[in-house]
């Protein structure tokens, strides 16, 4: 399903004392337990193994990926967001890119706070052209 991008629904989510930012190598155990509640197909050891090299900037990927997670003042990870670009989506204009949200995962008991609505890629696909987000 495609979504254009408007700030103010972005905005009226935010209820809750955190930052987001791009993961970071430190974050590799939290967020592995935290990919292995998503994408249960995989234990949370392959997915650590995957996020060495992407936290890394050692990813095969060959299309711009990007990881936020949502923190805590207390640096405990309320969720994350996995998203990339397409060069194109059925229905988008096809002279830009499309972003395409891989994951979207916020920890149960954050959950209707906020918390997911904060970790939306918006200045990131900005950045990049992207007038459209796509998601499985």
């Amino acid at each position: 399903m495609t979504h254009a991008l408007h700030d103010d629904w972005w905005s009226s989510l935010i209820r809750v004392d955190m930052s987001v930012r791009p993961a970071s190598p430190s974050d590799c155990d939290q967020l592995a337990r935290m990919r292995h509640a998503l994408w249960a197909d995989s234990t949370a050891e392959e997915h650590a193994r995957e996020l060495i090299a992407i936290l890394e900037g050692q990813a095969s990927s060959p299309s711009p990926t990007v990881t936020l997670v949502a923190e805590a003042g207390d640096q405990k990870l309320l969720g994350f967001l996995e998203a990339g670009l397409r060069s194109h989506a059925d229905g988008c204009d096809p002279s830009h890119p499309v972003g395409f949200i891989e994951g979207w995962y916020v920890a149960e008991n954050h959950r209707q706070k906020g918390v997911g609505g904060r970790m939306g890629p918006r200045p990131w696909v900005r950045r990049d052209g992207v007038r459209y987000m796509d998601r499985q």
